[in-house]
């Protein structure tokens, strides 16, 4: 290739080079700004999500204003939490939908579109203290869209009729209808307080719930999350009270519950519900944390009954492997059995030596495995009723404290516990024959 060829074409390119540079990437540059712009232009709100503070919205039904904290909050023409996800649902129509179409010199009668006066109005108020508004009317006659004016604008807009269902509603469609703020499964600690008793489970490391009070035993996990998880989560207002009852709560029952309610999280208390008057089958609540009143189905206290259907099915819960001690008091006799250095030895009435590790194993593990038919409170009617007649009495310590302390007798077939120390009364699953291995017989342990 010649020289003269060789810069011929150089020209060429420098050439085109300059065409591109000076004419056709302005050109493309401005045409992607254009559409940028016609974008813009179409955005409904061009205000930022993260800096919208207050919302105003009124309709047919309803005129409120909401602020956002950490939550949303109304704070006319109510004091009390808004539904997040329905005050999220209008601002989303707003900040993410596009305006469909513009009608710029527009004869269509406002009053006959919804517009004069609207059936919507909506502002928005943000951090820097700029604010937008729209009114919405009617839907077109295709439903897919509705009349809209920003701004006091004298342009009319068509925009998704989606956010004319989502901000045509009355107050209670948008107030929070749940009882609390959080999940219950966010506390590891729940305390049920009534007239008659404090039942209080607690959550291990393992996430296994056990009961803590009024005595300490392994909890019925189903029946926990059932019974009481689930219920407290399901919590749903179907009226509201008063937002603000102040010093009349005795009007709903709730100046002395009638059972309490407390979630703590590694000892620090989340909130309480309170619970009051019942009105058929609802009941009114409210909570530590908002005194607003909420009117809810009481399926929480037709399931409670008390502490005992959270019980596993064990007759008592003890470490097997701390026990130190065993006694048995039967027809006037008394044998005591204690344990050093792995080794077994009767103290009482003879000071003997154990025949084996055996025997004392074998009534622990009997006693370990005993599980409930029916469990009851201790009382005397109760103990009329079955019979109560002690045959025999075992107590285990360990360590020189009381772990296990429960009377035993027959009535008819059916063998009965009352735990002294749980203050509880059990039909246990046990045939005859078990009363008979808590009172053995000193061969039963003595060394030949």
């Amino acid at each position: 290739m010649s020289n003269k060829t060789l810069a011929l074409l150089t020209i060429l390119l420098l050439a085109l080079g300059a065409y591109v540079y000076f004419v056709e990437l302005p050109e493309a540059e401005k045409e992607i700004a254009e559409l940028h712009q016609q974008e813009e232009n179409r955005k409904i709100f061009n205000g930022s999500r993260e800096t919208l503070k207050e919302i105003s919205l009124e309709n047919e039904y309803v005129s409120f204003k909401a602020q956002k904290d950490s939550t949303w909050f109304f704070t006319e023409p109510i004091q009390d939490w808004a539904d997040i996800s329905n005050i999220d649902r209008v601002i989303g129509f707003l900040f993410d939908y596009k305006i469909e179409r513009t009608i710029s010199d527009s004869t269509l009668d406002l009053e006959k579109i919804g517009l004069e006066p609207p059936l919507v109005t909506i502002q928005f108020s943000y951090e820097d203290g700029t604010s937008e508004e729209i009114e919405l009317g009617i839907g077109t006659p295709t439903k897919d869209f509705c009349y809209a004016r920003k701004n006091d604008s004298k342009e009319l807009i068509l925009i998704t009729s989606e956010i004319l269902k989502a901000s045509r509603r009355n107050l209670y469609y948008f107030r929070f209808k749940g009882v609390l703020t959080f999940s219950p499964t966010d506390a590891n600690e729940i305390s049920i307080e009534t007239p008659k008793e404090t039942f209080t489970i607690l959550k291990d490391s393992l996430q296994i719930w056990e009961i803590t009070s009024p005595f300490k035993a392994s909890a019925r996990s189903e029946m926990i999350h059932a019974k009481i998880i689930a219920q407290i989560f399901s919590m749903r207002a179907i009226d509201f009270g008063a937002s603000n009852p102040g010093k009349n709560l005795g009007a709903f029952g709730l100046d002395k519950p009638s059972h309490t309610i407390t979630l703590k999280k590694e000892g620090k208390v989340l909130d309480k519900i309170f619970f009051g008057k019942t009105r058929e089958n609802l009941v009114y609540v409210n909570t530590e944390n908002h005194q607003g009143i909420r009117l809810i189905y009481n399926t929480f206290l037709d399931h409670y009954q008390n502490f005992y259907q959270y019980r596993d099915s064990k007759l008592q819960e003890f470490d097997r492997d701390s026990i130190d001690k065993i006694r048995f008091t039967f027809d006037n006799q008394e044998i005591i059995l204690a344990k050093n250095n792995e080794a077994w030895s009767m103290t009482k009435p003879l000071q003997k030596l154990v025949t084996s590790l055996n025997e004392p194993q074998g009534i622990m593990n009997m006693l370990y495995y005993t599980e409930i038919e029916t469990l009851s409170p201790i009382s005397k009617q109760k103990l009329k009723a079955e019979k109560f007649k002690k045959e025999c009495k075992i107590e285990l310590w360990s360590k020189g404290a009381k772990e296990f302390d429960v009377d035993f007798w027959l009535n008819g077939e059916k063998v009965f516990a009352r735990s002294n120390s749980q203050e509880f009364i059990a039909q246990i699953k046990a045939l005859k024959g078990y009363i008979e291995v808590l009172k053995p017989k000193l061969s039963t342990f003595v060394v030949e």
